[in-house]
């Protein structure tokens, strides 16, 4: 009797660890999109600031976006 309950409190913390590396997972995926977007972001910005000129490679990649 004694196994069966030891057997059974195993696989409830086993369930408990999966859930837990599973919302640690998900935190670290939202994160890191987080900074790749922002990342994105930052250098659309500053390509923008360095290459707002009359060029037509500006105007062909502006009609392309």
């Amino acid at each position: 009797m004694d196994s069966m309950q030891k057997e059974k409190k195993n696989k409830e913390e086993e369930k408990q660890d999966y859930l837990k590396e599973k919302d640690i997972f998900w935190e670290i995926h939202r994160e890191n999109r987080k900074e790749e977007e922002e990342m994105r972001l930052k250098s659309r910005s500053l390509w923008l600031n360095a290459r707002d000129k009359n060029t037509t490679f500006f105007h062909n990649t502006m009609k392309i976006r």
